[in-house]
């Protein structure tokens, strides 16, 4: 019970740092002038269209790397338009950083 409570603090604290991580990715693209994340609907805090975005690593990747090793890896991401990127090279660096 205790590994179980232990499992739900360590995934909150995953899905809030890596939600807060992607939307601001999408959140600086949007200001920068790509608006594909934010047409996606990832300017946002709310997890569910960064988990239905990248579901395997967002979930299942989490929870197996918890249970298998006692901590937690994966990933999410935040669409962006490569010809923007490739036309405005600094712009699409200040939203990479």
């Amino acid at each position: 019970m205790e590994k179980l409570m232990l499992g739900l603090e360590w995934y909150v604290v995953f899905l809030f740092s890596i939600v807060l991580h992607e939307a601001a990715h999408a959140f600086a693209a949007m200001r920068l002038g790509d608006l594909t994340a934010y047409h996606g609907g990832q300017v946002t805090l709310d997890p569910i269209p960064h988990i239905r975005r990248a579901p395997f690593g967002t979930v299942v990747v989490p929870i197996v790397s918890f249970l298998l090793g006692g901590w937690m890896i994966g990933w999410a991401s935040a669409p962006y338009d490569v010809a923007w990127a490739n036309r405005n090279p600094r712009r699409a660096g200040l939203m990479a950083l």
